[in-house]
């Protein structure tokens, strides 16, 4: 181990080092210093979530601040998706309570088995409806994307930072409107 170490001081110390493809003529120091670099650079070379994902040239940025750009519409989409899902899901079931309540029907009692498992029946049953696992599944899809939109933005380059903060900002316009300030809607 101290072997490693003092070999590691000495390659950042001497001749430059072949370790690194994307700085061949540098030591070791430099290398591991632009590769870390966590200040907010303008750099057109940039490796954007996995490896094969590379931008060498500023048309490759821009494509790359497009595609994020484009991912942070779907993200928004997918949210205001759910939020209308949810809306209309609660107003169907607000109509149906009212249909029960003009008909004045209630709850029809059965055998003692019946109510001996009722609760257990009635939460097996509304835990697998569609509308739930729909919402999970979005609720997923919209997890993935802001998690890969962080990493995008852990990069620190600048111009994927803007696109997307502005792309976020975008979707929320175009998707969400404004916020609801109705009892139990959140922001």
């Amino acid at each position: 181990m101290f072997e490693d170490l003092k070999e590691l001081l000495i390659a950042s110390t001497s001749a430059p080092s072949k370790l690194s493809p994307c700085l061949p003529n540098a030591t070791v120091y430099e290398q591991c210093r632009s590769m870390y670099n966590q200040t907010i650079h303008f750099t057109e070379k940039e490796i954007i979530l996995f490896k094969f994902w590379k931008t060498g040239k500023l048309s490759g940025m821009a494509i790359s601040v497009f595609i994020i750009f484009l991912l942070c519409l779907l993200h928004e989409a997918i949210k205001g998706l759910r939020l209308f899902v949810a809306k209309m899901h609660y107003e169907n079931l607000q109509e149906q309570r009212m249909n029960r309540a003009v008909a004045g029907r209630s709850p029809s009692i059965g055998s003692n088995d019946t109510l001996l498992f009722a609760p257990i029946l009635k939460a097996a049953s509304s835990a697998f409806t569609v509308y739930r696992i729909s919402q999970a599944a979005l609720y997923g899809t919209q997890m993935v994307l802001a998690y890969a939109l962080i990493l995008v933005v852990s990069t620190f380059n600048g111009s994927l930072i803007l696109a997307v903060v502005v792309g976020e900002a975008v979707g929320y316009f175009v998707f969400i409107g404004s916020p609801s300030f109705e009892e139990g809607a959140g922001c």
